[in-house]
């Protein structure tokens, strides 16, 4: 059979479980210390913090976020935002990886669920690029750019971002849960 077609035909078989495991703790760990980060970016104005802030989608809005914040408010989100460089690069690697990975497992069945996995793999990386857009935009917006459609990026970057991330997660689920009945059925035939 001819392998699939996902973006880590690179990486020997042999260690892409090992790669995925690795990308997942520290996709793990840097989104816990950017929870505990984003924390203090919250307030009446911004209540989800960072969050709040990509999808202010319009200049008011988000001008009213970051002078919210106060001086040391917008050092953190410069921080954040530069942290989540790091972290656009990891979340998109886990879930691609899973996404590869779920589909290698359930071929040649599931074909509809195979194909589905392999676009949704690709559609990480377009995950991560998107997530970079949004962040120059916001940058560009904290540094004082009055850019009428920085706001607007920034939202419709976030918007298929989240979308593209949710449907890979989707995915994992349902594949992972097939995945898990077939073992279990391959065990339970073993044992006879």
């Amino acid at each position: 059979m001819n392998e699939l077609k996902h973006p880590f035909r690179w990486i020997p078989k042999q260690h892409r479980k090992r790669a995925f495991l690795i990308s997942f703790v520290a996709t793990l760990l840097l989104s816990t210390v950017l929870t505990v980060m984003g924390q203090g970016l919250q307030n009446d104005s911004v209540p989800q913090g960072i969050v709040s802030y990509e999808f202010a989608g319009d200049l008011a809005t988000a001008t009213q976020m970051i002078e919210s914040w106060g001086e040391s408010g917008r050092i953190l989100a410069g921080f954040h935002l530069g942290l989540d460089y790091l972290f656009l690069v990891l979340y998109p690697l886990s879930i691609s990886l899973a996404c590869a990975l779920l589909a290698t497992y359930l071929a040649p069945g599931f074909r509809i669920l195979v194909n589905t996995g392999i676009v949704l793999s690709w559609a990480q990386i377009l995950a991560g690029l998107l997530d970079a857009i949004e962040n120059a935009a916001l940058y560009s917006l904290l540094l004082g750019n009055q850019n009428e459609s920085l706001p607007q990026i920034a939202w419709w970057a976030a918007a298929i971002k989240f979308a593209i991330v949710i449907a890979g997660l989707l995915f994992v689920l349902t594949a992972s849960a097939i995945a898990l009945r077939l073992k279990a059925q391959k065990r339970a035939q073993s044992t006879r």
